[in-house]
């Protein structure tokens, strides 16, 4: 697509990818990362289909029990809060989407130097309610245990059922 034009500034950010779903799907993933890049920006915006679901960021299509996070999350008077140890993802949006329902997602990664564990931030706006209108905030903030690894993929998953058509991800990386 053309409708977006990468951050500026130092680093200098590189659109990695821009896919918006022709068909339904479980995730949308970037694959192919060169080692060269060791941050990374994402913007996700999620048309859920099938089963509600959260929508989750993995790294690597690691699936082991290696995410740590904590999140804040609350809609109209209603705070919480999760913590996770030993995740096989980071759940950045707090309730889940429901079917036909929106979220938008904004995430950040950061691996400067393979030894050092990866770092994941996260917000997330969800309308949870579609009779009511309601919106559910997020905010999120983890780590990936791998310290071998740089990383190469970056996939965002619903954690059950699919995104349906016009879900779109953005990626950019900075060295």
């Amino acid at each position: 697509m053309t409708d977006w034009t990468p951050r500026s500034g130092t680093p200098a950010w590189t659109e990695l990818s821009d896919q918006v779903l022709a068909s339904a799907a479980a995730s949308i993933s970037v694959t192919g990362i060169a080692s060269t890049y060791r941050r990374f920006a994402g913007w996700c915006y999620v048309v859920k289909a099938g089963a509600s679901a959260t929508i989750i960021v993995r790294i690597n299509n690691d699936s082991g029990a290696n995410y740590n996070f904590q999140r804040a999350h609350g809609d109209g008077a209603t705070a919480g809060a999760t913590r996770q140890t030993g995740g096989s993802a980071v759940a950045i949006s707090g309730n889940a989407i429901p079917v036909g329902g929106t979220g938008l997602l904004t995430f950040e990664i950061e691996k400067p130097v393979a030894g050092t564990r990866g770092r994941i931030g996260g917000q997330a706006a969800v309308f949870a309610d579609l009779a009511t209108d309601a919106v559910t905030v997020a905010v999120a903030d983890g780590d990936w245990k791998n310290t071998a690894n740089l990383i190469s993929r970056v996939d965002v998953i619903a954690s059950s059922g699919t995104m349906n058509v016009g879900s779109r991800l953005i990626l950019e990386g900075a060295p």
